[in-house]
């Protein structure tokens, strides 16, 4: 998986190099913060997280550990904790589609294509077409809706009257 590594950080190199790269000159300050850089990248860390990591002394690097009831907790501003995460996510999606083969192979038989089988139908190309004018794209990053705002109809599809009752 990329990203992942197998040893830990290097704490004590990481301070010695971070000193430079605060109190040094300013060719040593470029290239003790490249260094620290190529360090931490592999960890999943960047320059900004290097106080934190040398003032807790690398407790954000620690896998995540169940808990006395078997839940994991895992803190998602911690990148060990993502990686561990989606590595665990990963098993968990490699172990559904195993138990599933036979019924995604089937499907697949049925209608030919993945392409095939997400294709919208008949029925819904209808529904498509008769929402069509009450649709109101919304704006980048958010999602369309009915009119524009709250999820429901849009008064001019009731008329006045109820589009003012329901305002």
């Amino acid at each position: 998986m990329a990203g992942q590594h197998t040893n830990k950080l290097n704490l004590d190199r990481l301070a010695k190099i971070w000193a430079l790269a605060e109190r040094g000159d300013a060719g040593e300050q470029a290239a003790a913060r490249n260094r620290a850089e190529a360090l931490v990248k592999p960890h999943g860390y960047t320059l900004a997280d290097v106080p934190d990591l040398l003032l807790t002394g690398g407790y954000l690097d620690d896998e995540p550990q169940p808990s006395a009831g078997g839940f994991t907790f895992y803190d998602m501003s911690n990148p060990a904790h993502q990686r561990a995460y989606a590595r665990a996510e990963e098993k968990k999606r490699a172990a559904w589609r195993m138990a599933n083969r036979a019924k995604m192979d089937e499907v697949l038989a049925r209608y030919g294509s993945e392409e095939a089988v997400f294709a919208p139908t008949a029925e819904e190309q209808a529904y498509d077409a008769v929402i069509k004018p009450f649709r109101k794209a919304g704006e980048p990053g958010k999602c369309d809706t009915w009119d524009g705002e709250h999820f429901r109809p849009s008064a001019r599809s009731y008329g006045p009257r109820l589009g003012q009752a329901m305002a």
